[in-house]
């Protein structure tokens, strides 16, 4: 779901709404997706993920009457969504927030169970595309309250939370900002990007994926043992979003640090690991091509990272 943005901007149009249709008529009761397909594990990011994909290719498409949703697929995906919508809140809306169970988040090597930073801002996606679709006034006042719990539960301290009881530092943030800017102010943003740049930043062009000062942290990519996975190693993927969320905030103010990103992942490329492929992650400690070295979502967020700084050059 992540990589389908890439191909969007690859020219692959019709094949990601074909994926995107597809998906949308696997939700499951509950509105969550299966992990994979035939199968009956679930997540919280991939319904997220994939109102945030309906959104991209909405607004894309627009003005694109050859790829725009037909009549049809537009009552077929509001049918869908207003109905993913009741029963995901039904099961997982607590004091209005979405909450997740252990294991259901892209960071699934760690126990995070709750209201996660990333899994609000996916779901606001939905709003988003409700109002978009349905021209429902009812919607825009659904996404103005659930953009002040957000910032009331987890904009605190001077940067955001990774979940409403847990202050620990992680670039979740990143996944926030990329898919719901509107959350925060422009200012605000840049409070958390300094934030993580103070905490997670790896001089080499990265960002760790747990405060460096945590007593978690691993600092060296700990191979099948997945100690360092979530609580160290930098991955790609996210480095990548960082990379255009700090572009679309202040391009001049994180020039520096965004230019380091991109050299880093397009030296993972050419250099390290398997060439000409984006690999998944790497050590905190220094620039390594780990984990598997050919990973979709990195290469995907890597063409998004490449048409954000280059598109107006």
């Amino acid at each position: 779901m992540i990589s389908l943005k890439g191909l969007l901007l690859s020219g692959m149009t019709q094949y990601v709404k074909e994926r995107l249709m597809g998906y949308l008529g696997m939700v499951h009761y509950d509105g969550h997706l299966p992990s994979k397909l035939n199968s009956s594990s679930k997540n919280s990011d991939s319904s997220g993920w994939l109102f945030k994909r309906l959104l991209d290719y909405y607004l894309f498409t627009k003005h694109d009457k050859r790829h725009f949703f037909s009549e049809k697929e537009m009552i077929f995906m509001q049918e869908r969504l207003q109905t993913t919508l009741n029963t995901q809140w039904k099961y997982f809306k607590r004091d209005g927030l979405v909450i997740n169970r252990e294991g259901e988040t892209w960071m699934d090597s760690i126990p995070r169970a709750g209201a996660r930073v990333e899994i609000q801002a996916l779901n606001y996606c939905l709003l988003e595309l409700m109002r978009l679709v349905t021209k429902d006034t009812r919607f825009l006042r659904m996404e103005t309250r659930m953009a002040s719990t957000f910032k009331e539960r987890y904009f605190k301290n001077g940067y955001l939370w990774d979940g409403v009881d847990d202050n620990t530092l992680r670039p979740n943030i990143f996944i926030a900002g990329y898919a719901a800017q509107k959350l925060l102010t422009n200012e605000e943003w840049g409070v958390c990007i300094n934030k993580a740049l103070k905490g997670l930043w790896n001089p080499w062009g990265g960002f760790a994926s747990i405060d460096k000062s945590h007593p978690n942290y691993h600092p060296h990519h700990t191979g099948e043992q997945p100690a360092s996975y979530h609580n160290g190693d930098s991955w790609f993927f996210l480095n990548n979003l960082a990379g255009v969320v700090m572009h679309r905030i202040a391009p001049k103010r994180y020039a520096k640090h965004i230019k380091m990103l991109l050299e880093a992942s397009t030296k993972e490329i050419l250099n390290l690991g398997c060439l000409g492929c984006h690999g998944e992650l790497s050590s905190s400690s220094q620039l390594t091509s780990q984990g598997a070295w050919l990973q979709a979502w990195s290469c995907a967020t890597y063409l998004e990272f490449v048409e954000e700084v280059y598109k107006n050059a």
